[in-house]
């Protein structure tokens, strides 16, 4: 979580969830928060690519 900064964050609270796990607490499995901040827009894209990429496995 951020406070106050003007960074991008990326926060995946639901990200590994299990099924039931994601039933009790509400959260959707595989969310993904994203929050841009003031950074260039070609190295927050770049960023985001190999990150989900990553996550992926692609």
């Amino acid at each position: 979580p951020s406070w106050g900064g003007f960074e991008s964050l990326i926060n995946s609270p639901g990200l590994w969830l299990s099924e039931a796990a994601s039933r009790e607490s509400g959260i959707p499995q595989g969310l993904v928060r994203i929050s841009i901040g003031l950074e260039n827009a070609d190295s927050l894209m770049e960023d985001l690519d190999a990150s989900l990429n990553k996550i992926t496995g692609v």
